[in-house]
């Protein structure tokens, strides 16, 4: 009964250390974000808005190469 005990304390402490850690770059994340968008405040809406966009148009055009990729590969995998 006490080894149970024993190992369910250090599994509780093992879990509460890796929330800490998990919370810990959750705030830094957060804190980055914060930084970005006090920065941006500092610009042109116009500008910012733009930029927006043009970040928008790298995201999509990411996932279109990503997803045109994936075509070609798969099929040529599998003629082996």
């Amino acid at each position: 009964m006490q080894e149970w005990q024993a190992r369910q304390r250090e599994r509780t402490k093992e879990w509460h250390a890796y929330r800490q850690k998990e919370e810990a770059e959750e705030e830094r994340i957060t804190s980055e974000y914060r930084e970005i968008g006090m920065r941006l405040k500092a610009y042109p809406q116009e500008e910012v808005h733009k930029a927006r966009i043009l970040v928008s148009n790298f995201i999509r055009a990411g996932e279109d190469v990503e997803e045109v990729a994936k075509h070609l590969i798969v099929p040529s995998l599998r003629c082996k």
